[in-house]
């Protein structure tokens, strides 16, 4: 019984392609035991996402890597409290290295419609 999954991507992956890399989560999040985002780490250019098992309420239904590039950080909350009630959890964010031009970061939030579900009611 594996207790937790580790997802490599590198970051010219989701810059190039942040759809596959959110595709990628999700399927591995579904397949077989059920699974969600637990963590995110970076270091340079690679990003390892770490899945943790849960029930199968808690599987994501949509993992979204978010351009917050041209996001100032004095706006970021502002832009978390909009995710959040809409029902996404942040897990976090990822930024390019310094030789990369432009400057490029992502978020990575996920959402289970049965935790936002339960999440309004008891609001």
């Amino acid at each position: 019984m594996e207790s937790d999954r580790y997802l490599f991507i590198h970051l010219d992956d989701l810059i190039v392609q942040p759809e596959d890399s959110s595709a990628m989560i999700l399927h591995a999040c579904k397949r077989g035991t059920p699974f969600r985002v637990q963590a995110l780490c970076q270091f340079d250019e690679e990003l390892l996402v770490t899945l943790t098992q849960c029930s199968p309420d808690e599987v994501p239904d949509d993992v979204r890597w978010l351009d917050v590039s041209e996001v100032s950080f004095r706006d970021l909350d502002a832009l978390l409290q909009e995710r959040w009630k809409a029902g996404y959890e942040p897990v976090g964010t990822v930024t390019s290295t310094r030789d990369y031009d432009p400057l490029k970061r992502f978020l990575l939030v996920q959402r289970a419609e049965a935790l936002t579900a339960h999440k309004h009611k008891k609001s």
